[in-house]
């Protein structure tokens, strides 16, 4: 348990030094059961409650959403050195008009690889992801917190 609170704490830091002016809004995260772009069946508490972190990411075909992704994959690849398997990104379509052929095409235009969901409605409102692209959500731990959310992103909001 102190190894996951260190993680947790640590990925925080990591958002945290970027430097963000957005106030976090949420600070619950909300249970979903979804099946992926591949048809594989994701429970967002299961993956918590197993020390997991989540970082969610609503996107459309943006420039921001790409440097967002880029950014996430970085740190998914830092923390894979002394926490492997232990954190997912979950990339979403900004609204249900987007569906799984049009994430995939934007992660496979893009270079991204990792776990994709078309755009689910009730996912979206839930975590207040409406406009302001990208939307992230980093959710982590047993009491199923948000860790950090974020409408938009710049490069300067990534700690190199």
């Amino acid at each position: 348990m102190k190894t996951n609170n260190l993680f947790i704490a640590f990925l925080l830091s990591f958002f945290l030094f970027a430097g963000s002016s957005s106030a976090q809004i949420l600070t619950e995260a909300t249970d979903f059961t979804l099946s992926d772009c591949d048809g594989n069946e994701h429970t967002l508490f299961t993956s918590l409650d197993k020390g997991e972190v989540v970082a969610l990411e609503f996107v459309m075909g943006c420039l921001p959403c790409v440097n967002g992704r880029k950014a996430l994959d970085k740190m998914e690849k830092q923390f894979a050195v002394s926490n492997p398997g232990k954190f997912h990104v979950y990339t979403f379509g900004y609204s249900s008009g987007v569906d799984c052929s049009g994430i995939q095409k934007w992660m496979t235009d893009n270079k991204f690889t990792g776990t994709s969901f078309g755009g689910d409605d009730a996912v979206i409102a839930s975590y207040n992801a409406e406009g302001g692209m990208p939307t992230i959500v980093v959710v982590g731990g047993t009491d199923h917190k948000v860790l950090y959310w974020k409408k938009g992103f710049a490069v300067k909001d990534s700690a190199s």
